[in-house]
C-alpha cells in the first residue's frame, strides 16, 4: 500500500511537471485579416479612462519583404501619445523595422531599429534633437515586445500550455526570455460586447507580467490587455 502510494504520487508530480514544461515556440498562420483594426479604451490603475488606442495591421508594401506585414500601433491620452510602426516578416513574425514617437506636450522622441539578423542598429533622437547610436546583438529569433500580442494569437492556446520568446524593446535596449502561459479560460465583457477568452500571462524574469484575453474564436482577437510596464 506505501509502495503504491509512493509511485502513484511520484507519478502525479511526473504529469504535474510535464504539462507545464514549455512547448516550442512555433507561431502559426495569421489569423487576421488586411485592414484589420482594433480600438481599445485605455484606464489607469484606478480604473479611470485615461485616452485610447488603437491597433491596424496591413500588408507590407516593401519590395524586400514580400508578403510581410505593417503592424501601426498608437496610444494616445492627455498632453502625451505614443505611435510604433513595426514591419514584420510574413512567417514567424519577425521584426526588420520599426519606428517610434513620442509625444509629451511640444516636444517629441523618436526611436528607428533595424533588426539584422543577430544585430540591432538602433537610432534615439531625443526631445533636444540630440541623436545617438546603438548597436546591440540579440539571437536570431528575437521578436519586438510591441509585437507580441498579435504573435500570441498565432499561437495553439490550449489549457496548460506554455512557450518561452525571446522578446526586445529599442527604446530599453534589452533582450528578455518572456514565459507564455495559458492561465485559464474566462468571460470577458469590454464595451465591443462579451467575448470567451483565454486568459494569457507574459512573464519577464524580474516578474513584469503583461495579462492578455485572447478571443477563443477565430480570428482570436485581443479582447483585452494589461500592459506589463505601464500597468494601463
Amino acid at each position: 500500500g506505501l509502495a503504491f502510494a509512493i509511485g502513484l504520487l511520484v507519478s502525479l508530480l511526473l504529469a504535474s511537471c510535464a504539462a507545464t514544461d514549455p512547448q516550442p515556440f512555433e507561431p502559426g498562420a495569421a489569423p487576421w485579416r488586411a485592414g484589420e483594426i482594433q480600438r481599445y479604451q485605455v484606464t489607469d490603475l484606478n480604473g479611470q479612462l485615461a485616452g485610447s488606442a488603437e491597433m491596424t495591421i496591413t500588408p507590407s508594401v516593401r519590395s524586400d519583404n514580400p508578403a510581410g506585414w505593417l503592424l501601426a500601433r498608437t496610444v494616445s491620452a492627455v498632453n502625451e501619445s505614443e505611435s510604433n510602426t513595426l514591419e514584420l516578416t510574413a512567417t514567424g513574425y519577425r521584426p526588420r523595422l520599426t519606428e517610434m514617437m513620442r509625444r509629451f506636450g511640444t516636444s517629441e522622441q523618436r526611436t528607428e531599429a533595424a533588426y539584422a539578423g543577430s544585430q540591432v542598429n538602433i537610432t534615439l533622437t531625443t526631445a533636444q534633437e540630440i541623436t545617438t547610436y546603438q548597436q546591440v546583438n540579440v539571437t536570431s529569433d528575437v521578436r519586438d515586445e510591441r509585437s507580441l500580442l498579435y504573435i500570441v494569437r498565432t499561437l495553439p492556446l490550449a489549457e496548460g500550455y506554455v512557450t518561452r520568446i525571446n522578446s526586445f524593446l529599442p527604446v530599453v535596449g534589452k533582450q528578455e526570455r518572456l514565459t507564455v502561459s495559458v492561465v485559464g479560460q474566462a468571460d470577458v465583457t469590454v464595451p465591443a460586447g462579451s467575448f470567451p477568452a483565454w486568459e494569457v500571462r507574459l512573464e519577464s524574469p524580474d516578474k513584469r507580467t503583461t495579462t492578455a484575453w485572447i478571443g477563443r474564436d477565430a480570428p482570436y482577437p485581443v479582447v483585452k490587455f494589461i500592459d506589463g510596464r505601464s500597468k494601463a
